[in-house]
């Protein structure tokens, strides 16, 4: 999906929070992938920001502003089922901001018998600045001696709470909320109270990361949303922001900004909490990866030949197929062949699959196992995904 704005037409800008345009064009690319593992539940857009101008700068002309402190925030309104009773989060290692369900039941999840499940963003890569050393990501590329920005804080509002709405059309209330809350700053008074801090627990140093508590340890204690206290308002409609910056934007630069949308459902609304971060970090894998996601073999081309009493299944026929599926290395992972599974269903629809035969490779590797999820405690454990027999490779069936 593809699609480009700019906020040029004054009027509205200032109808929105009282703020002259400043001349940026946004072109967004949004993306996901058809697969059944981490990244079924991922999608990624890029924000490409150009400083075009075309800015009225008085007398009839027109012009680009320098931008020399750029900030940045992905904002959601980032309604989860039934939007009065959300909670909302952050994770500054995973540069990951979050809502989940304050409650253990989400009317609109319950219709379904599903518990609440979780959802965030990710900033995966800010914009780009010099990093003598280092590597980052520009343009679907790899560039050296430069470096991603990452989420530089996180800021919040929630309707109805001492931190809510900034006002529409007021540059004090509004713009001055908004430059508090891009940087990490609560949403309180006018633009000069914009470096008030939110209100933390007792005892914890002041931070630009709101609501960093990980309510997989603990939902009571900690800085955690939705306690009904001065630093933990009650749940209700949350707004989120993830910010970055500063940096610069001349007339003419561009810029490139990566994120992720992830979404997970397990056992209740905390372990939903765990199994989003986890897809999370393949996410970020992705990313660090270039989006080089590796891609699956080719279905094997199946000839059947009915006999007496008897069906065969023959794939050995085709070699190109059976090169790309045996012979090739899964990049990213570097993932070699191990053996066919061949499962029977009781429909065209994939109902009730029974695993009627299995061919691995002889190398005295019989079990397969894999980090997976368990709801149960919200935890990856070790579990084996895959038995084979070590009785070498068969390309045929009879039956």
């Amino acid at each position: 999906l593809y699609t480009v704005y700019h906020g040029l037409n004054r009027p509205k800008t200032l109808l929105f929070e009282g703020s002259d345009p400043i001349g940026i064009e946004v072109q967004k690319t949004v993306w996901g992938y058809k697969r059944t593992d981490a990244l079924g539940n991922v999608y990624f857009f890029r924000y490409r920001l150009i400083n075009k101008g075309g800015v009225d700068i008085g007398g009839g002309t027109n012009g680009a502003f320098y931008l020399d402190s750029l900030f940045l925030c992905q904002w959601s309104d980032i309604d989860l089922g039934n939007a009065g009773d959300d909670v909302a989060g952050c994770d500054s290692v995973l540069s990951l901001a979050y809502v989940y369900n304050g409650n253990p039941v989400d009317i609109s999840y319950q219709r379904f018998n599903l518990p609440p499940p979780a959802s965030g963003y990710d900033f995966l890569g800010g914009p780009i600045v010099n990093a003598p050393g280092d590597s980052g990501v520009y343009n679907f590329k790899r560039v050296y001696n430069k470096k991603n920005l990452g989420m530089s804080s996180f800021a919040y509002f929630s309707a109805g709470s001492i931190y809510t709405d900034p006002p529409f059309a007021d540059y004090d209330r509004g713009t001055g909320r908004w430059w508090a809350m891009l940087r990490g700053y609560a949403p309180v008074g006018t633009i000069a109270d914009a470096q008030s801090p939110y209100n933390h627990p007792p005892g914890f140093a002041i931070t630009k990361f709101p609501l960093s508590g990980d309510p997989v340890v603990s939902t009571t204690t900690g800085f955690v949303d939705g306690l009904g206290t001065t630093y933990s308002v009650n749940p209700g409609d949350r707004r989120i922001l993830l910010n970055t910056g500063p940096f610069r934007l001349a007339p003419a630069d561009t810029q490139d900004v990566y994120m992720g949308f992830v979404v997970a459902i397990g056992g209740d609304r905390i372990t939903s909490v765990a199994l989003m971060k986890a897809f999370d970090k393949a996410c970020q894998e992705t990313f660090d990866l270039v989006f080089q996601v590796a891609k699956p073999a080719k279905n094997p081309a199946i000839k059947v030949t009915e006999l007496d009493g008897e069906v065969l299944l023959d794939w050995s026929w085709d070699q190109a197929t059976i090169k790309d599926t045996e012979g090739r290395i899964v990049i990213p992972g570097n993932y070699t062949f191990e053996g066919y599974n061949l499962y029977q269903f009781s429909n065209n629809g994939g109902a009730d699959p029974v695993k009627i035969a299995t061919y691995d490779v002889v190398n005295g590797v019989k079990t397969v196992s894999d980090l997976v999820f368990d709801p149960v405690i919200g935890q990856f454990v070790l579990k084996p995904i895959q038995i084979g027999t070590d009785a070498g490779l068969t390309r045929f069936l009879s039956i």
